[in-house]
């Protein structure tokens, strides 16, 4: 998720669990991405998940997807509270 995926924009401000609606919104359109269930839920909670990219059951890679309004420091109310999401 980035600063401008929400309305309003930077509407990110604890950083708790399930705290941002945004990505329960967006959770459809990436359920074909996220096909791992702890990923989802770490996405659902926190806006960011990791996959392992597989190709014949063999582990290429992983893939990070982050959230970029952690740490996005011209969200001043954020950039105070701020607390590291998941730990």
């Amino acid at each position: 998720m980035g600063n401008h995926d929400t309305y309003p924009q930077d509407d990110v401000k604890d950083f708790k669990a399930r705290d941002n609606k945004a990505f329960e919104e967006y959770a459809p359109s990436w359920a074909y991405f996220i096909h791992d269930k702890e990923a989802m839920k770490t996405f659902l909670d926190y806006g960011y998940f990791k996959l392992p990219l597989e190709k014949d059951g063999k582990k290429l890679a992983t893939v990070i997807s982050l959230n970029s309004n952690v740490c996005y420091d011209l969200n001043w109310d954020a950039f105070i509270r701020f607390q590291d999401p998941g730990n």
